[in-house]
């Protein structure tokens, strides 16, 4: 974890992600990457990497551990350790 260098957060955060994209199903464990230009989930092998549209969230919830994000294009609920 570092900060850019307007003092956002930045790093690689394993989660375990659940919910939908664009019809497709979204399931297992993964890679939150938190950069100053935005955020993506990838896969812990890097292969696959789905970028996260911060511009266009329409919710945000926080409960029990769990972030949960919604977009136009579908919902991403992730869990993590306790830094997420």
């Amino acid at each position: 974890m570092s900060a850019g260098r307007h003092g956002a957060l930045e790093g690689r955060y394993p989660v375990a992600a659940t919910g939908s994209w664009r019809g497709a199903t979204v399931s297992g464990d993964v890679v939150l990457e938190l950069a100053e230009d935005g955020a993506a989930i990838a896969s812990a092998d890097g292969a696959r990497r789905l970028p996260l549209p911060l511009g266009t969230i329409e919710g945000v919830r926080f409960r029990n551990g769990e972030l949960t994000l919604v977009f136009p294009d579908g919902m991403i609920a992730l869990a993590g350790e306790g830094r997420l």
